[in-house]
């Protein structure tokens, strides 16, 4: 990702910040330092139009949805240069220094988070449960999702392994199946069992 799709709206704090824009040069095509952000915003996004930015880095102490309101279709990055620049640095230099390498780092972020896109897998909440223990006392914890369940709050499959001992005489006895494989991912597992015929 390059930076020439990117544009920079920052703001000196209504005068409470020294940020000055000439020091900190245009790391990015577009870079604007408000005053007033709630005004400046909307001709920043004009300008961000014209140059087709996609990317826009803010730094500015006004409310978040300022921003998302104006610059629609935009991706927002938002840094906290006051609190990590200029409050803590006297040192106006430093400051700005500090700011330009905040800026940087976070375009690099974003261009290794496009590079490595991990593919989303959407969770599907169905209600359904399935225990497979091979401790007694998973069958305490099972009970009392059955209470739960039996309210018709969803579905819940138990499963006993065959090495669980103290079942001989349960009448869940013809429950115990081997797990033999958990497959796919949250949300969309598929999980292989295999029954067992207890002598």
């Amino acid at each position: 990702m390059q930076s020439k799709n990117w544009g920079a709206f920052l703001c000196d704090c209504r005068s409470t910040v020294n940020l000055d824009q000439k020091i900190i040069g245009a790391p990015v095509p577009l870079v604007k330092v408000a005053t007033n952000p709630e005004e400046e915003i909307h001709t920043f996004a004009k300008e961000a139009e014209q140059q087709n930015i996609e990317h826009v880095l803010v730094g500015c102490c006004a409310e978040p949805a300022v921003f998302e309101q104006a610059l629609k279709g935009k991706t927002l990055h938002f840094l906290n240069l006051k609190g990590k620049c200029f409050t803590p640095h006297s040192d106006t230099e430093k400051a700005h220094l500090k700011a330009l390498k905040l800026i940087n780092a976070e375009i690099r972020a974003a261009s290794i988070r496009t590079q490595n896109k991990v593919p989303i897998n959407p969770l599907r909440v169905e209600n359904k449960i399935v225990i497979y223990t091979e401790f007694a006392e998973g069958m305490k914890m099972a009970g009392k999702l059955g209470d739960l369940f039996a309210e018709g709050q969803g579905g819940l499959t138990f499963c006993i392994s065959p090495e669980t001992e103290g079942m001989d005489n349960s009448p869940l006895s013809d429950q115990r199946v081997s797990l033999v494989s958990v497959e796919g991912r949250l949300g969309n597992l598929r999980i292989t069992l295999e029954p067992r015929t207890i002598a």
